[in-house]
């Protein structure tokens, strides 16, 4: 999240410490992305922050969502194009 947004989701990182910034992160409501993202990506991103252990998905289902695969198959490849 804080990739796509440019800056620390739960305020300026800069004047916190970093107890304040894992209280942030424990305390606070997961944050969301505003809606100029995908909602793909949006869902994508919310599921990766769920706090519950028990609602929040596996990594191997998380590698199957809809964002992360909808590209796969336009001829693009990601590792050819780093290595560049």
């Amino acid at each position: 999240m804080e990739c796509a947004l440019g800056s620390y989701p739960y305020g300026d990182e800069t004047k916190m410490s970093y107890f304040d910034l894992l209280g942030s992160i424990v305390n606070k409501n997961i944050p969301s992305l505003p809606p100029h993202f995908s909602p793909e990506f949006q869902d994508f991103v919310s599921k990766s922050l769920e706090k519950n252990e028990t609602q929040r998905l596996e990594s191997y289902v998380l590698s199957q969502h809809a964002w992360l695969t909808k590209y796969d198959s336009d001829g693009n490849n990601i590792k050819e194009w780093l290595e560049r």
